[in-house]
């Protein structure tokens, strides 16, 4: 049920919008370069498309005016690819966290299942961190 919720939502902007190229104002615009790469598809194709979607939506979800405008969010990697805490608007985070949710659903299910290689990045503690705004981006400092 909520995989066919997912994909009706995503079908649903596709007929609507159409947008081919990451829109900073809209986070389901980040999945219209990708509609031919799915759970079938190969494992780097998935993995590169999972990681090209979720960098569009923490772009799209990172704008800010003062650091308030900024947290700390720390479930940020794929089932397709381990990541790290980042620093998103407050408003937005869980949008971006739901679209974490839509790629994995459409490129990541059963990734380590099928043989693909799961790896990511060593991380810092994100309790050690602290998100601010600088030039309009939100940004983790140590």
């Amino acid at each position: 049920m909520k995989k066919l919720s997912l994909l009706f939502v995503l079908a649903s902007y596709f007929v609507v919008a159409g947008n081919t190229n990451c829109n900073p104002q809209n986070d389901l615009s980040c999945f219209a370069n990708n509609t031919s790469i799915n759970n079938d598809s190969s494992c780097e194709d998935r993995k590169s498309t999972s990681e090209d979607v979720r960098t569009c939506s923490l772009a799209t979800n990172s704008s800010c005016n003062v650091d308030a405008d900024c947290v700390i969010v720390d479930t940020l990697g794929t089932g397709c690819m381990g990541g790290c805490a980042q620093a998103l608007n407050a408003n937005a985070a869980q949008d971006y966290l739901n679209t974490i949710d839509a790629i994995n659903g459409l490129y990541c299910e059963d990734y380590i299942q099928d043989g693909c290689n799961f790896a990511g990045p060593r991380c810092a503690n994100p309790a050690l961190m602290t998100a601010v705004c600088n030039a309009g981006t939100c940004e983790a400092q140590l």
